[in-house]
């Protein structure tokens, strides 16, 4: 509760998007600018459950991201 004796709780950020979701949804938008799936779960979990069940594109998107520790555009 903001402004209690306890403080303000922050809460890591968890998303979990379902293995429909498009690459551009989880990757993000280069030319406008919006955050994906990937982005939203910065310094937070993103679970993809059913992994195997993601398209291999989406897959070899998230693939350099995780090597490389960061998310450049």
């Amino acid at each position: 509760m903001a402004g209690s004796e306890y403080g303000t709780i922050n809460m890591a950020p968890f998303r979990s998007p379902h293995h429909s979701a498009s690459s551009v949804s989880i990757i993000g938008v280069e030319q406008n600018p919006k955050p994906g799936e990937m982005s939203l779960a910065h310094r937070g979990v993103l679970f993809l459950d059913g992994m195997e069940e993601f398209p291999k594109k989406t897959l070899d998107m998230l693939r350099q991201p995780i090597e490389n520790g960061k998310v450049t555009h």
